[in-house]
């Protein structure tokens, strides 16, 4: 088994092995326009997924629905996940 130095070495080596080709890994960023400080735990991606979704305007829109008008009715995200979910088990 492969020792880690730390828990974003793990990571970087889980991406490594599961992500595909194409895909961008965090440890090959580019970096910030602004220097900061590097976190010993959370690669770079983590932290900028953290700022969203713990950031005060994201979390003002906690519990409210994305509403999609349609000619024939308003299809909330809830409605759209539904038929989603059913379709993809019909197909299963």
């Amino acid at each position: 088994m492969e020792k880690f130095k730390s828990l974003k070495d793990k990571t970087y080596a889980v991406e490594r092995a599961f992500f595909s080709p194409f895909a961008s890994l965090s440890e090959n960023t580019r970096g910030r326009q602004r220097g900061e400080q590097p976190c010993a735990m959370r690669t770079e991606y983590q932290r900028d997924r953290d700022r969203l979704i713990y950031c005060k305007s994201f979390r003002r829109l906690k519990n409210k629905t994305q509403v999609f008008f349609h000619p024939r009715a308003t299809i909330t995200l809830r409605a759209l996940r539904t038929l989603w979910t059913w379709r993809r088990l019909q197909e299963a």
